[in-house]
Formats: C-alpha cells, sequence, structure tokens
C-alpha cells in the first residue's frame, strides 16, 4: 500500500489529524494517481480571480468565487468593469445581465477581451408596461413578478456558467427568490 500525500493549501481532507497541516492523508492501494484524482476540491477561498494592481488595496483577496461585491453611485459601471479586467484578460469569463445601456465600446476602453463578454438581457420582448396612473395596477405587479422571476432565473444559470457577472439586482425582489438564488451561489 502507498502512502500519498497531495498538497492542497488550506484544505482538510479525510486525516483530521492533519488539520493543522496543509497536506491530505489518502491511503491508496494501486497508486499514486489515483490519489491525485480523488483530492478534494479547492475551497471556494482558494479559487480567486485577480483585480487590477490599483484594485488590490480594495480587494487585496482578489475577487473571491461565492463572493459578491456591490457597487454603488456614478462610477459603479465603470468600477464594476475594472474589477473584471484582470481576471477576463487571464481567461475568465463575464456575464453582463440586464445592462442594455452598457455597450461593447465600454467594455473594450476598460480593457476586457471583447471575446470574453456575454450580454444577456431578460426583459420580455413587447411593450413596456408603465407604472402611470392611466395602467392597471395589478397589471404593473404581474409584469414586475415575471420580470424578477425570468432576472432570477437566468442568473441561476449565468451563476452556473461564467465566472464573472455584471448586473444591476432588480428592485423588491421577493424572499423566496432571493433565497432560491443565493443556493446557486
Amino acid at each position: 500500500m502507498v502512502q500519498a500525500y497531495v498538497t492542497h493549501p488550506g484544505v482538510v481532507g479525510p486525516n483530521r489529524a492533519l488539520a493543522g497541516s496543509n497536506r491530505c492523508s489518502y491511503s491508496v492501494g494501486m497508486d499514486l494517481a489515483l490519489a491525485t484524482a480523488v483530492a478534494p476540491a479547492a475551497m471556494a477561498a482558494e479559487r480567486t480571480l485577480p483585480v487590477l494592481p490599483a484594485l488590490e488595496a480594495l480587494l487585496p483577496e482578489g475577487l473571491v468565487r461565492g463572493r459578491t461585491v456591490a457597487c454603488d453611485g456614478l462610477a459603479a459601471p465603470a468600477l464594476g468593469l475594472s474589477l473584471a479586467v484582470q481576471a477576463c484578460r487571464e481567461g475568465a469569463w463575464l456575464a453582463v445581465v440586464d445592462l442594455s445601456w452598457l455597450g461593447v465600446e465600454a467594455t473594450v476602453e476598460a480593457g476586457i477581451p471583447v471575446e470574453r463578454v456575454v450580454r444577456i438581457d431578460t426583459r420580455a420582448d413587447g411593450p413596456e408596461v408603465s407604472s402611470n396612473t392611466n395602467t392597471n395596477a395589478g397589471a404593473v405587479a404581474r409584469a414586475q413578478a415575471a420580470d424578477q422571476a425570468r432576472w432570477a432565473d437566468v442568473m441561476g444559470a449565468v451563476v452556473d456558467g461564467f465566472d464573472l457577472i455584471l448586473t444591476k439586482v432588480p428592485a423588491h425582489l421577493p424572499a423566496g427568490l432571493v433565497r432560491r438564488l443565493q443556493t446557486r451561489i
């Protein structure tokens, strides 16, 4: 029997005695290749995406998978794009969801390779339902609920397929939709 040690910093394997070290122990009857194949996946904190050096003071760990970074204010779109630049340059994919005003030119000017960006619009085709006094309040509420559900469904799929997501969260999301989406992240 071969005792194989596969090193994964910070990961604690099935042998809890090694909890203080950075090694995981596996007893393998076949060979070392099998030990490597069954090694645990890296923890989310270890799967970070890099940011530009100018932003490292803001996010010293980089962009950690599974975490949300919120940007607010007039510079939010520029900051969001700036956070994605280095990761996209190194091969990450960026999904831009429901930001129709954010053009390809802006992503190129920010330094993001355009071949790494996918734009997705979740809004239904057809005339927008406005909230003016001549419109039925029930129709407005149903349209908003449908848009919110569609956004949550699309985001659930996008979370599984993209490294980075840039979006504007719809106002007044129901708690059930938020919980459903949080379980995917």
